[in-house]
């Protein structure tokens, strides 16, 4: 199926398994089963969903946006291809989830304002990938975590939660890149003391926010 235009899938599950691809437009999807079995290829264009997602999804533009409507929308698929995504707002509370350790994505992750990023397994961001966070990186690995990451930049703010009490690390620096970081790692009334920083590689990490995290 491939879809150019705005549209709105929640039909039944097991309806088809060829795949779909979005070139442009938005589809929504309101059915977890709604995208079939196949992969989901974006060539750009917006996939809004308000239900997790198994399906593998491929990048193949850097003018992707994963648009979640409510808290923590799943994506337990592996997304592999040569570009990246934003995530944006699709309604409600926006929050995307992150769980599959073999992602292989090339491109940038943008964070937009007001939208959550949560981690809740280790390394599922490729290393090579840099993030533009101004909104929320939340890392939350049940008993605690690593996140190894090129660049860090943006405004936002890196987090882990007070449900989780286990120590979590940002790794920054892979591939030698630089970045600046004008956001906070920790936040107020998050569980600070079980956040902490590793600067590797030849690049330089420049941080102009205040910075709360202890661990």
């Amino acid at each position: 199926e491939v879809v150019e235009a705005n549209y709105a899938v929640s039909r039944p599950a097991g309806s088809y398994s060829g795949g779909t691809t979005l070139t442009s437009g938005t589809i929504v999807v309101n059915n977890s089963a709604g995208l079939g079995t196949g992969a989901v290829t974006m060539n750009g264009g917006t996939l809004n969903t308000s239900v997790n997602l198994a399906n593998p999804i491929v990048l193949n533009d850097t003018a992707n946006t994963i648009a979640p409507n409510g808290n923590y929308q799943r994506l337990t698929g592996q997304i592999s291809g040569p570009g990246g995504f934003t995530v944006a707002s699709g309604g409600g509370t926006p929050g995307l989830e992150l769980t599959n350790t073999a992602n292989n994505f090339a491109g940038a992750v943008t964070i937009n304002g007001g939208t959550y990023l949560r981690l809740t397994a280790s390394e599922v961001l490729p290393d090579a990938v840099s993030v533009i966070n101004n909104g929320n990186l939340r890392l939350d690995v049940v008993g605690g975590g690593v996140e190894t990451i090129a660049g860090l930049s943006g405004g936002g703010s890196v987090w882990v939660p007070t449900t989780n009490s286990a120590m979590h690390t940002l790794v920054v620096g892979a591939n030698d890149a630089s970045s600046t970081f004008t956001g906070t790692i920790g936040a107020s009334g998050q569980n600070n003391a079980y956040l902490g920083l590793t600067k590797i590689g030849a690049g330089t990490l420049t941080l102009s926010g205040a910075n709360s995290y202890g661990g």
